[in-house]
């Protein structure tokens, strides 16, 4: 999944800056990875989530239900138990 605001712009990189000016963003997820083991195998819950978030925005996740969206947000908290957990993620903050 490519970035909100990459895919919104149908571009492969798009630069921007924070209402205050800032380039860097507070908080960058990249290739955000979450499998659980069950007894049938594995269970991909979410795969290949990336986001930025500059100072002053606002994120929403949307989706189905058991699209993801909580798993993500507790991921990105690091509020996920492990094991059965696997997970894969660069975040930035």
């Amino acid at each position: 999944m490519a970035d909100a605001h990459q895919a919104a712009a149908g571009a492969g990189t798009v630069a921007r800056k924070a209402p205050d000016g800032s380039a860097v963003p507070a908080l960058r997820v990249e290739n955000l990875r979450v499998r659980f083991r069950v007894p049938a195998g594995v269970l991909d819950a979410v795969d290949d989530v990336s986001f930025s978030l500059y100072q002053g925005e606002t994120l929403g996740l949307v989706g189905e239900s058991g699209s993801g969206k909580t798993v993500t947000s507790l991921a990105v908290l690091r509020l996920l138990e492990s094991p059965p957990l696997q997970s894969r993620e660069r975040v930035w903050s």
